[in-house]
């Protein structure tokens, strides 16, 4: 009995030894670290989404312009606000009080642009915004003293247009929802929600466009207050991420 229990003791102990030799040789274990998987993420050419026309799709209007310097730049920006030029008129007893504004230096229709790429910067979240307009000072005598008081410019209302983050042309769904309708700017009055983009609108650029000739109009209301000479007034156009009362 002595004898046959070392035997298999010994067969165990050859059997256990086979088994994780084999193991060994058939599985090696090989490891290797690689720190060289990447993902890169570059800035947006923002020059690849169309350059956005209210009117004529033909025509650039260019970001630089001689009478209107640049506004700004980046993802979120006014890349254009419009000046109005109500023309030269004489003087004379019972004439009208009412101007309609001149054609715009480039295209056909005064408008703001909008920019809004936040959505592509890292760490910003594309919320909305609004622009507003407000008159922070009278029509005033150049160089002078004369002021038009109470005079006021009509809007008939804004209309948008634009192209999405795609280079495409905006949907209905994706144009800002809440524009400007018929209303009156001046240095008494409120200032003017020109138009608000909610959450998902407005990205891209967007044109808003305040129309041409009788669309925009002077109202002077007194023709006693006016005088030779050029009458200027300052006009604020402002951006503003998110949605504001202004």
């Amino acid at each position: 009995m002595k004898k046959r229990t070392i035997v298999a003791l010994f067969l165990a102990a050859v059997m256990a030894s086979g088994s994780a030799l084999g193991v060994t040789a058939a599985n090696p274990t090989l490891q290797a670290d690689v720190d060289d998987n990447q993902v890169e993420f570059t800035e947006p050419n923002w020059n690849d989404i169309p350059v956005v026309r209210p009117d004529d799709e033909d025509e650039e209007i260019p970001y630089e312009c001689p009478e209107t310097p640049p506004i700004g730049t980046g993802p979120f920006t006014l890349t254009w606000v419009p000046t109005f030029d109500f023309d030269y008129h004489v003087l004379a007893v019972g004439m009208s009080t009412e101007f309609p504004v001149l054609p715009p230096q480039f295209g056909t229709y005064h408008f703001v642009g909008v920019q809004d790429m936040r959505n592509w910067a890292v760490g910003a979240n594309s919320n909305g915004w609004v622009v507003t307009a407000n008159m922070t000072t009278e029509f005033t005598l150049v160089g002078g003293t004369a002021v038009l008081e109470g005079a006021e410019i009509n809007l008939r209302g804004v209309v948008a247009s634009g192209y999405n983050l795609s280079g495409d042309v905006m949907t209905p769904a994706e144009l800002p929802s809440d524009l400007l309708g018929a209303s009156t700017l001046s240095f008494a009055g409120p200032a003017l929600r020109i138009a608000e983009a909610g959450a998902t609108e407005g990205w891209g650029r967007t044109a808003l466009s305040l129309g041409e000739g009788d669309d925009i109009e002077l109202d002077i209301i007194d023709v006693s207050r006016a005088s030779i000479g050029v009458f200027q007034a300052n006009i604020d156009w402002v951006l503003t991420a998110g949605t504001v009362t202004p």
